[in-house]
């Protein structure tokens, strides 16, 4: 019986230390993870403060160490002023519910006071005995890619301008003699309409029969000078003395 327990004890002791062995290099490869990639990871207790920080997201914050960020309450510390109540709150509801979440879009504030815009997806972190301890979140750093939305929507919108105000220069009846409604009409009466009122001298170029000459009489016409004659002259007719 004594030797019967011994093997078995032995055994026992044999499973428990590969068992501890894989949990220290499951341990491991997450911690590498969680060190190494490019997200931002932030686990929050229900109280709202930081029990852990991932070094990617230190150095986004602006700071050197966790050790300047751990224990910090998040929300009274990362995110703009304005918006704390809100979402302290939010975040209180999804906890009661212990609601997951994903694809959520919210700003936070770095040290220096800049603000960057992060979509985030929210885990539960439970304790031993099941019960939900804090959150685990993980975001994804989106502001630039903002701005660029922001910068393509501005464009789009000047460009809508523009070609509204092309229409309506067109539509002012400027020459029946240039007849035409593609954008490169437009736009190029548009562009003899805004150099004509200056003293600025126009070259005009393109192959014969174009209508270069028209676009010399628009512009001639619409100009400060429009009261005197318009002298044109065929160079190519001209002797070469």
């Amino acid at each position: 019986f004594i030797i019967i327990m011994s093997l078995q004890l032995q055994k026992n002791a044999y499973n428990k230390y590969k068992l501890e062995r894989i949990i220290r290099l499951n341990n491991q490869q997450w911690e590498t993870l969680l060190n190494n990639i490019e997200l931002l990871i932030i686990e929050i207790n229900k109280e709202g403060k930081i029990v852990y920080i991932n070094p990617y997201m230190i150095r986004k914050l602006g700071f050197q160490s966790g050790d300047e960020i751990l224990g910090l309450d998040w929300f009274q510390n990362f995110i703009p002023p304005a918006e704390v109540i809100h979402r302290r709150s939010k975040y209180m509801e999804v906890y009661d519910l212990v609601l997951n979440t994903k694809n959520e879009k919210s700003n936070i504030k770095t040290k220096g006071g800049e603000e960057r815009i992060i979509n985030w997806t929210t885990v539960f972190v439970n304790d031993d005995n099941g019960e939900p301890k804090g959150t685990l979140c993980v975001g994804m750093d989106n502001t630039d890619l903002e701005k660029a939305f922001r910068q393509v929507e501005a464009l789009k919108n000047e460009l809508e301008k523009e070609n509204l105000f092309l229409r309506e220069a067109f539509s002012e009846n400027i020459d029946h003699e240039i007849i035409g409604k593609s954008e490169a009409i437009i736009y190029t009466i548009q562009k003899a309409r805004q150099v004509s009122p200056t003293n600025a001298t126009v070259l005009l170029e393109g192959e014969t029969g174009v209508g270069k000459e028209l676009f010399a009489d628009l512009i001639h016409k619409s100009g400060l000078r429009s009261d005197k004659p318009l002298i044109k002259v065929n160079c190519a007719a001209l002797p070469p003395e």
